[in-house]
């Protein structure tokens, strides 16, 4: 009897060693890589298909489930489970879920669980697969708040008013709503008023220093206007003249500093061709050394000068600064006796 219970006893330990050590099925389980989804780019809120396939290359019919994850945020949930059924002998099977896609970066994955095999007997076997998890699915879902099919973070106008988000926060609008406010006009329309509305006072304020100009120049006597309008003519003419004469000098003194700059560089010792200079080049080159600074500093003269004659708001700018200031001085002067 004892003999009996030792011998079944061995036989269940060598059931039991060999069912928990058996190899892993192989070739059969998910294609690598194999996640997918309905469409992409997805956005926040839509509701998404994840697809991925299983293969059965082994001999036998397996059974088992798909668990599909998704990892955001640091947080892995499951997005749901399928069961499936696949023949042997090469067959395969598609396998989808619906997921309602948040905004947000998302490592989808799935795996295989409860994995069984059909024996020939027909009981059952639980087994583990070798290719029993997909690779990773690495997803960034974005808003589309106008869902044009351009995530918010690439898309120029967010809300798709007409209005471009970065002309929105300049405005002080909101680049999510095309009406900020909620008064029934859209932020465009609102934008485009006021630009005319500010366009329409500017034109304004125009027509009133127009008129204001208008009306102390026909005031003016005859006389007086004609004799104002001469002296302008001749201080312009005058502007012109210098600036012409201080350009043409400035070309004179860079064409001198460029002449200097080449004799210098001719009278160089080259050092590996030994070249012998004669003492009176070499006396001139010396003598010439000092002059450098100041053709520098009358280029720099005769080009402020220039610009001072060129530009009229800065000739006539420092001329009624000028003419400023002796009224002021001879006004005091005036009072001052008084």
């Amino acid at each position: 009897m004892k003999k009996s219970v030792f011998i079944l006893s061995l036989i269940f330990c060598v059931f039991y060693f060999a069912q928990a050590n058996q190899e892993p099925i192989k070739n059969a389980g998910f294609v690598p890589s194999n996640i997918w989804y309905s469409k992409t780019p997805f956005f926040d809120g839509e509701s998404i298909r994840i697809y991925t396939i299983l293969f059965n290359g082994s001999s036998y019919d397996m059974n088992g489930a798909v668990e599909f994850l998704d990892k955001a945020n640091g947080d892995q949930k499951v997005v749901g489970k399928v069961d499936f059924s696949i023949p042997s002998g090469g067959r395969i099977r598609d396998i989808w879920i619906d997921w309602k896609a948040t905004e947000g970066k998302h490592i989808i994955t799935a795996r295989i669980i409860n994995s069984s095999i059909s024996l020939a007997d027909g009981t059952r076997q639980i087994v583990a697969i070798e290719n029993a998890e997909t690779g990773k699915s690495e997803v960034l879902t974005d808003f589309d708040t106008d869902a044009d099919g351009v995530g918010n973070t690439i898309d120029a106008d967010d809300d798709n008013d007409g209005v471009p988000d970065i002309d929105e926060l300049k405005n002080g609008t909101n680049p999510l709503k095309s009406d900020s406010n909620g008064n029934g006009i859209s932020d465009k329309k609102e934008i485009e008023d006021l630009a005319k509305k500010i366009e329409k006072n500017k034109e304004k304020e125009f027509e009133k220093i127009s008129n204001v100009i208008k009306a102390t120049t026909d005031n003016i006597p005859e006389p007086i206007k004609n004799t104002t309008m001469a002296t302008v003519r001749a201080v312009e003419a005058f502007r012109s003249m210098l600036g012409d004469k201080m350009r043409i000098a400035k070309e004179n003194k860079l064409s001198e500093i460029k002449k200097n700059k080449e004799k210098t560089n001719g009278t160089t010792l080259n050092n590996n061709k030994q070249e012998v200079v004669s003492d009176k080049t070499v006396s001139n080159a010396i003598l010439s050394a000092p002059k450098k600074p100041f053709a520098y500093a009358s280029l720099a003269a005769v080009a402020m000068l220039q610009y001072f004659f060129d530009w009229k708001f800065v000739f006539y700018g420092v001329d009624f600064y000028i003419l400023y200031r002796l009224m002021f001085l001879i006004a005091r002067r005036i009072f001052h006796r008084k």
